[in-house]
């Protein structure tokens, strides 16, 4: 797996938000399995919720 600092980002617009804040995106191409083996090696809480694809993460006492 190559990890994404050493991509290229393609950045796209995605939305504005409530407060009119521009939210741009951008891919990883990373995996679920991706993202969990590398939260499991850093020993990251994390909560998976697979019918979102997406992910629950707790970090220094932070929800994200």
């Amino acid at each position: 797996m190559k990890h994404t600092k050493e991509k290229e980002y393609k950045w796209r617009y995605s939305r504005t938000n409530s407060k009119g804040k521009v939210i741009f995106k951008h891919d990883t191409d990373e995996t679920m399995e991706d993202a969990s083996n590398f939260l499991k090696e850093k020993g990251i809480k994390y909560e998976e919720k697979k019918e979102g694809s997406m992910m629950w993460i707790d970090y220094k006492h932070k929800l994200y």
